[in-house]
């Protein structure tokens, strides 16, 4: 659940990702680590273009501090 939640934060650090495209692509792709496994080509047919390459060239350093700062606050974090 750990990793799926790291993808997920990822995902809703994307330029352009809003809620509405956010569940698109969970629902295309059921999980968010499988939304960063996708082709352009599959990504592209959900959402804009510039959005599918923001994903395919995401950096997860951003992603990890959000979760490693949430767990020494004991915050949870839902998706």
């Amino acid at each position: 659940m750990q990793e799926q939640l790291l993808y997920a934060i990822a995902l809703s650090e994307i330029k352009g990702i809003g809620p509405a495209y956010f569940q698109k692509l969970i629902n295309a792709f059921n999980t968010p680590e499988n939304v960063f496994s996708a082709s352009f080509s599959e990504l592209s047919s959900i959402i804009p273009e510039k959005v599918a390459r923001e994903i395919l060239k995401k950096d997860f350093k951003q992603a990890e501090r959000i979760l490693s700062i949430s767990e020494k606050l004991d915050i949870n974090i839902t998706f």
